[in-house]
């Protein structure tokens, strides 16, 4: 895949072309870079992690390696396939944007909020509930991926991708400095 940058135009054209609707979002178990996540926002916000969590997880996230052209911050209930063509020169190149599902990560961050505190997974501060948990895995996954991108894709554009109910969507150029 050749290394290039997105244009607003551009993502506008791969989003038309390579959207589809999401099915219902599922929740079966927390993975291990979930584990990770909240391990860490244990150690941010200073709350105890049940040590069930801890087994067969190292405290390394995963680093963008590949190349992108672009991440997409996606709400709705569609999202975008991150493989595209785009036509340069009269070329095709094959290019691959970042896709983040952020209406889909919203659901799994509740849903995990609600499980660590149900099956008290977490020892939370006095005061502190489901919805304060949610809010602060929320902050720790939005800090740890901007970290991550500026290490490792410091120089990619970002887009926002807001789908309505029926498919129709604006893009969004986010700054970036």
């Amino acid at each position: 895949m050749k290394k290039l940058k997105l244009s607003k135009e551009e993502v506008s054209l791969l989003v038309q072309e390579n959207r589809y609707k999401l099915g219902e979002f599922v929740f079966d178990n927390i993975s291990d870079e979930e584990k990770k996540l909240i391990i860490e926002c244990g150690k941010s916000f200073g709350f105890e992690v049940d040590k069930s969590l801890l087994s067969g997880t190292d405290s390394s996230f995963n680093k963008y390696k590949d190349e992108y052209s672009a991440l997409l911050l996606v709400t709705g209930k569609y999202s975008v396939s991150p493989d595209y063509l785009v036509e340069i020169e009269n070329k095709n190149i094959k290019t691959r944007v970042l896709v983040v599902q952020q209406s889909q990560e919203s659901f799994r961050l509740r849903t995990i909020a609600k499980k660590l505190v149900s099956e008290k997974l977490v020892t939370l501060y006095a005061g502190c509930d489901e919805e304060w948990l949610y809010e602060s895995l929320s902050d720790t996954q939005e800090s740890l991926m901007y970290e991550n991108l500026q290490k490792d894709l410091p120089e990619i554009p970002i887009f926002a991708i807001k789908f309505d109910e029926s498919g129709d969507f604006k893009v969004e150029e986010l700054d970036t400095a």
